[in-house]
């Protein structure tokens, strides 16, 4: 009985040590596989970064390679960026141009539904006390002093639109323009009409002379008046008293088609047709100007760099549209 004991216990051991061996090898190809799979994947990983740095190409100085390629990276990027904001602004410039083109056809619109004024001369003479024209004729003179100091702030305002030559130029022609008022015996004959007249004494100075059939436009008509005022000192710049080479006009009266040859009847129409601008775009009136009633001259008028520069001026001040 003992010795059939005996050999159940070996029984049993060399069954428990067959299951230990079993078991270390099961363990050791676990392992081994999976540093086999390990190995595997680390080497895909170098595979990869290959076709970024090859392990041959890796320099001391692949750190600059890698900057240097960054920054083609960032230049492309910023060349994108600026071609887009490029194609943003060429936008915006043809918006810009379209509303403005439609608002100056609506400012073109709104000018050729407004009456016409009535600018005609009244002559003879005005029945008025010497009291009373006494203080008209110093309302008068100040209406002149007045005139001309808006001239000069509206050419200051307008400086960057002409060079130091022009500039200068029509600053000294404002300066040389003189007031007499009621006008000397000499004169006569502007004692009845009902205007003003601008006179060129010599090549120095010019002297504006109006009489007593003129102080009732003033009295009754006093925007008018004003008008006419700075219309008269205006005439100073007539590109035919200007220095040929001015051409501070050319742009608007080409618009115009006015004949600025300073010949014949385009001596005094280049004139007329820019003192009458001058005084619009300074002292303007409630009413259209007879000479710019044509569709055609209203929008040179309007479309003046002078004009528009005038009206963006006004728009900083006032708050108003075109």
């Amino acid at each position: 009985m003992e010795i059939q004991g005996g050999i159940a216990l070996m029984e049993r051991a060399k069954e428990i040590v067959l299951s230990l061996i079993v078991l270390s090898a099961v363990g050791f190809l676990v392992w081994k596989g999976w540093h086999y799979f390990e190995d595997r994947h680390r080497q895909q990983i170098v595979k990869k970064s290959d076709v970024l740095i090859k392990p041959s190409e890796v320099t001391p100085d692949s750190g600059e390679v890698l900057e240097s390629s960054s920054q083609v990276l960032q230049n492309q990027a910023h060349e994108e960026t600026s071609e887009a904001h490029q194609a943003h602004l060429e936008k915006q410039k043809i918006k810009q141009i379209e509303l403005k083109n439609h608002l100056m056809k609506k400012k073109v619109s709104q000018w050729l539904t407004q009456k016409t004024c009535d600018l005609r001369e009244r002559l003879g003479s005005f029945e008025i006390s010497p009291e009373s024209e006494e203080t008209l004729i110093k309302k008068i003179h100040l209406t002149f002093d007045q005139s001309k100091k808006k001239l000069k702030r509206w050419l200051k305002n307008h400086n960057h639109l002409m060079n130091d030559a022009q500039y200068s130029q029509l600053e000294e022609q404002l300066n040389r323009v003189s007031l007499e008022f009621p006008a000397s015996q000499v004169a006569k004959d502007l004692m009845w009409r009902g205007a003003l007249f601008l006179e060129v004494e010599d090549s120095e100075s010019f002297v504006v002379r109006g009489g007593n059939s003129w102080m009732w436009t003033y009295k009754n008509d006093l925007k008018r008046a004003e008008y006419e005022m700075t219309r008269v000192i205006a005439q100073a710049w007539s590109p035919c008293l200007l220095l040929k080479s001015s051409g501070v006009w050319n742009q608007a009266l080409e618009c115009a088609s006015i004949d600025f040859s300073c010949k014949g009847a385009g001596r005094d129409e280049a004139g007329h047709w820019i003192a009458s601008a001058v005084a619009h775009w300074v002292s303007p009136m409630d009413c259209q100007i007879p000479l710019f009633k044509k569709k055609d001259q209203a929008q040179c008028l309007l479309e003046s760099p002078l004009y528009l520069s005038q009206v963006r001026d006004a728009s900083a001040l006032y708050g108003s549209r075109l």
